[in-house]
């Protein structure tokens, strides 16, 4: 696995472990989980995109990072898989992985009635997952998207009444806020994948139970196939793949492939046989 060089950043502290802010995110209920596994004794430092985070970690300005991944509705967090397919090498590793129960509130201020509303305000996937009862019941509301499920709840606290957040329950004491309707995510088992990312200079776990791999299958080339062929042969399933198209002949995609084993492998056979493939690089880490 390539390893890339840290750059320097000589204008602020390095973060212990950077998130999606502002504080009252799902990534910041992640990001405590994570920082209480790891005895993390400082506290986790926000910034105001996902791409932003990977760019912390990659700069060396953050030693980890919080990345939603993919959800069980919404699926795949679109800025976070941006971060991951734009180049053949990101310049950052999946450390760690958590998964997070994701309950959904309407949230506003109080005494806000449901007829005082006008728009409704969150992330874009959060308003995918609570799609049916703001269709349902709220389906004259325009839908306004925000950076993250708190910014969306921070301009609620800040507006005028006619405005909702979609967002968890965390956000509602940090911004004063009541919750409207409770439990509207569309399935009661929504969950989310969150990565742990460290710098492309981590090193990966000896005998690792989930790897992620980039592969560029150039013009329809058999390298995906093979790929998954040689995970399934060292025990591995996939559990996503994703992709992104890349300037040449048609059907030429940059793909992430992400899959865990009940066993762990180790690190040596899993670089040796997934190394074969050309245009691939490999990640690997343990989910415990």
């Amino acid at each position: 696995m390539a390893a890339l060089p840290l750059s320097t950043s000589a204008s602020s502290q390095v973060s212990e472990l950077a998130y999606l802010g502002p504080r009252g995110t799902y990534s910041e209920q992640a990001a405590l989980a994570v920082r209480s596994a790891r005895g993390i004794a400082v506290e986790p430092t926000t910034e105001e995109s996902l791409g932003a985070v990977t760019e912390a970690v990659a700069a060396g300005r953050a030693r980890l990072g919080i990345l939603p991944i993919a959800a069980t509705v919404s699926s795949f967090p679109a800025a976070s898989h941006a971060a991951l397919l734009r180049a053949p090498d990101p310049g950052w590793r999946v450390v760690g992985e958590v998964e997070l129960p994701i309950l959904s509130n309407l949230l506003v201020k109080p005494g806000t009635r449901k007829e005082d509303l006008r728009k409704v305000l969150s992330h874009p996937n959060a308003l995918k997952e609570a799609s049916i009862v703001l269709r349902r019941d709220f389906g004259n509301l325009q839908q306004v998207e925000t950076a993250s499920t708190a910014a969306a709840a921070r301009e609620v606290a800040a507006g005028d009444g006619t405005i909702a957040a979609v967002a968890g329950p965390a956000a509602m004491p940090l911004f004063g806020l009541v919750a409207l309707a409770e439990g509207i995510q569309d399935d009661p088992n929504n969950t989310t994948l969150f990565w742990v990312i460290g710098s492309g200079t981590s090193e990966p776990s000896e005998a690792p139970d989930r790897v992620v791999l980039l592969v560029e299958a150039p013009g329809r080339s058999a390298n995906l196939g093979a790929a998954i062929a040689a995970l399934n042969g060292l025990g591995f399933r996939v559990t996503f793949v994703n992709s992104a198209p890349l300037p040449g002949p048609p059907f030429t995609f940059r793909y992430a492939i992400a899959a865990s084993s009940q066993r762990p492998v180790p690190l040596a056979e899993v670089r040796t046989t997934l190394e074969k493939i050309p245009h691939t690089l490999v990640g690997a880490y343990t989910a415990r």
